[in-house]
C-alpha cells in the first residue's frame, strides 16, 4: 500500500511539473506551410473601375484575438474593451504605405470618386477610422475619436470628402460592476396581447444587461470632412441602428433604438424612431415610430404591420421609399 501511495505521489508530481512549463507549440513546418498558405486575395474595385484593390486575408486569428472578452446581449456579440464586434475576419495586408502595424483592417470602402479608401483598424482596446489616399498610396488616421462598431460603423457622403461615423461618446462613465445580489425580480409583461415565442441567442436577461446594452451600443453620430479635417456631432449619445445619407449629400436618414427593451427578441425588433436630419443635426421630419415587434407570427413570410425598410431612391436627390404590408 505504501509503495502504491509513493507511485501515485510521484505521478502527480511529474504531472504538475510538466504542466508548469507547458506553452503553445507550433507543429512541424510542413504542416505550418499547409495551414498558413496564403489565401486568394479579396478583390475590390473602385466605383470608377480604374483601381483594383488586393486585400490579403487570414482565416487564423491570433491567440490574443481569441482571448479577448465577449459580451452576448440583445442578439449582439460585443467586445466590451473596444466597443466593436467580438469576432471578425480581418484584412492583414493592403498595397499601401504608412499603414498601422500590425494591420487588422475591416469594412474597406472606396469613396464615390474612387480617390480614397476608408477602413476600420481594430486594436485590442479601440477601433480607429483610417483613410488611404489612392494617388499617393499613403494612409492616415482620420479622427482621434474611438469608433463604436458594435452596431454602427461609417459611410461616405456623395461628395467624397465627408464621412459619417459612430464614435464612443466623450465622457462616457465606466459601467458599474455587476452586483451579485439583484436589485429586484425580473418582470416581463405582455399587456394582455398575444406574442409568439421564437428562439434567439444572446438575449437580454435582466436590468444589468439592459444597462450594459445601453453602455456598449450608444454612440455619437459624427460628420467628418476629410479635406478640412473638421468634425461635428449630428446626433449625440443615441443607439444608432442605421444612418444613411441622401444621394445629394444634404440629409441623413437615421434609425434610433428606443426603450422599452425586450428579453424575448433581439435589438432589430426593439422599438425605434425613423427620422431625417440635416448636416447640422437638426430634425427635418419624423418619418415613423416603430413599436416593439414581438407580435410577429412565427410562420413563413410573416412581417410587421408598421412601415419597414426605409431607404433613399438612388435616382432622386432626396426621396424616401419604404415597404408596408397590405393588411386586411
Amino acid at each position: 500500500m505504501k509503495k502504491l501511495l509513493v507511485l501515485v505521489f510521484i505521478s502527480i508530481s511529474a504531472l504538475v511539473n510538466g504542466q508548469e512549463n507547458l506553452s503553445y507549440q507550433r507543429p512541424p513546418e510542413e504542416i505550418v506551410k499547409l495551414l498558413e498558405a496564403p489565401l486568394t486575395p479579396f478583390v475590390s474595385f473602385s466605383p470608377d473601375k480604374q483601381w483594383m484593390l488586393l486585400l490579403e486575408r487570414s482565416d487564423f486569428p491570433t491567440i490574443e484575438q481569441l482571448s479577448r472578452p465577449e459580451l452576448r446581449i440583445g442578439g449582439l456579440r460585443i467586445n466590451p474593451e473596444n466597443f466593436g464586434p467580438s469576432r471578425s475576419n480581418y484584412t492583414i495586408g493592403i498595397k499601401a504605405k504608412n499603414l498601422p502595424t500590425p494591420l487588422t483592417a475591416s469594412s474597406l470602402a472606396f469613396s464615390p470618386d474612387s480617390k480614397r479608401i476608408c477602413f476600420l483598424q481594430t486594436d485590442a482596446n479601440k477601433i480607429e477610422l483610417w483613410v488611404i489616399d489612392v494617388a499617393t498610396l499613403t494612409a492616415s488616421k482620420l479622427s482621434d475619436r474611438k469608433l463604436n462598431a458594435a452596431m454602427g460603423g461609417y459611410t461616405w457622403l456623395s461628395d467624397s470628402h465627408q464621412i459619417l461615423f459612430t464614435a464612443v461618446p466623450n465622457g462616457l462613465q465606466p459601467l458599474p460592476e455587476k452586483s451579485r445580489v439583484p436589485q429586484g425580480p425580473t418582470v416581463e409583461e405582455n399587456l394582455g396581447k398575444k406574442a409568439p415565442s421564437r428562439t434567439y441567442q444572446d438575449l437580454l436577461k435582466n436590468r444589468y444587461d439592459e444597462a450594459a446594452f445601453d453602455y456598449y451600443t450608444q454612440s455619437d453620430l459624427i460628420l467628418k470632412d476629410v479635406i478640412t479635417a473638421t468634425e461635428k456631432t449630428l446626433s449625440p449619445a443615441a443607439i444608432h441602428l442605421d444612418f444613411t445619407p441622401s444621394p445629394d449629400g444634404k440629409l441623413v436618414l437615421t434609425e434610433i433604438v428606443q426603450h422599452p427593451y425586450s428579453y424575448l427578441v433581439p435589438v432589430y425588433l426593439f422599438p425605434k424612431t425613423v427620422n431625417v436630419i440635416d448636416l447640422n443635426g437638426k430634425l427635418v421630419k419624423e418619418i415613423a415610430r416603430i413599436p416593439l415587434l414581438d407580435y410577429i407570427p412565427t410562420g413563413f413570410n410573416a412581417t410587421q404591420r408598421e412601415p419597414r425598410e426605409h431607404s433613399w431612391r438612388a435616382d432622386k436627390p432626396a426621396t424616401l421609399v419604404w415597404v408596408q404590408a397590405g393588411w386586411r
